[in-house]
């Protein structure tokens, strides 16, 4: 249920323990920055991508109440872990004098270009991105809203003056509340 960009029906961390997800978020992350703070002199640009990630999000994290899930947050603070992460990918094979490192890195840019157009033809269509939206995050009041206004415009265009079932409407326009 990842998927989508309505996330207003996560469950919200009330304790360490509530959901359990936390204390073992909060064990990996400390796990994680102890073994890149060890390995800073060997791995650098892992301590810094792990320091930039979280440095980052501490910017965004403020005492005003903001979205608690909205990616473009991790747009800025994720770039020096792809960084790192093509580091990682293309140095060793340059050192190793292999040819062919261009091979991996095409098959990701074409996986990638496949799933942009899967991702544009979705978003093309209003009602469709909608159906998806609310498939993912059928909880989500958003999720609900805007799939409730893309059916509502689909029947408007439709209709083009001829007369709306009247109870349909109806539903559509208490399912947007």
């Amino acid at each position: 249920n990842d998927m989508g960009f309505h996330h207003d029906d996560i469950p919200l961390s009330t304790g360490l323990l509530t959901p359990v997800t936390t204390v073992l978020s909060l064990v990996g992350w400390a796990l994680l920055l102890v073994v890149a703070f060890l390995l800073r002199q060997r791995w650098p640009l892992l301590w810094l991508a792990v320091l930039f990630f979280l440095v980052g999000h501490s910017m965004e994290s403020t005492i005003i109440p903001l979205e608690m899930v909205y990616e473009h947050r991790n747009y800025l603070p994720a770039t020096m872990a792809c960084l790192a992460l093509a580091y990682l990918i293309v140095v060793p094979a340059a050192r190793s004098g292999r040819v062919g490192v261009g091979y991996p890195l095409a098959g990701v840019v074409t996986v990638l270009s496949l799933l942009l157009f899967v991702r544009v033809q979705t978003w093309s269509d209003e009602v469709q991105l909608g159906r998806l939206n609310l498939m993912h995050h059928p909880e989500s009041a958003r999720a609900n809203h805007l799939y409730a206004n893309a059916l509502l415009k689909k029947i408007h265009t439709a209709a083009q003056g001829a007369p709306v079932d009247g109870e349909r409407r109806e539903t559509l326009l208490l399912a947007r509340h």
